[in-house]
């Protein structure tokens, strides 16, 4: 399958699948104790709840939904040669300016490796991805471990 939208349960899009559990309660809001779901008057109404599609579980997933179209900078992406680029060794990467090695961020015009922005708690990287694109205007990176090497889009971002 192809994903070619950022959708949930469309075409195009995720399937969203049987991945989430279902755990149904009744309960009393006043008195606030748990009913007997397995009563026959309750029943019925528990089902049909549970069935229902409501206008805010609709509107939430259709606010997912968004066309992926390449940008500009993908499109007209020029690389700068690179006549002494050796190919990167996972166990030794690291940001360019710093001994950063996780959250790295890999510019595909240049090759520069910078580690990614500090949070506001002071933790995180350093800044020097950002600090690249704004040196250089260099639009394109990529998280390092969030692509393999046949270039298909990683579920985990451990670097590879």
């Amino acid at each position: 399958m192809v994903i070619d939208k950022v959708a949930i349960g469309k075409e195009g899009g995720i399937d969203k699948g049987d991945e989430y559990e279902i755990i149904v309660k009744a309960k009393c809001n006043v008195c606030n104790v748990e009913l007997d779901k397995s009563n026959a008057l309750l029943q019925p109404t528990i089902d049909f709840i549970v069935a229902s599609h409501s206008a805010a579980n609709a509107s939430k997933l259709e606010e997912w939904e968004r066309e992926l179209k390449p940008c500009e900078h993908i499109v007209t992406l020029a690389q700068n040669p690179m006549p002494n680029f050796q190919p990167i060794n996972p166990a030794k990467i690291k940001c360019d300016e710093c001994e950063l090695t996780s959250n790295l961020w890999f510019c595909l015009t240049c090759g520069h490796m910078g580690c990614g922005r500090k949070a506001h708690d002071g933790t995180g990287g350093n800044n020097h991805g950002v600090d690249h694109e704004k040196d250089s205007k260099h639009p394109v990176v990529v998280k390092m471990g969030t692509i393999t090497p046949e270039g298909k889009a990683c579920t985990s971002f451990n670097n590879h």
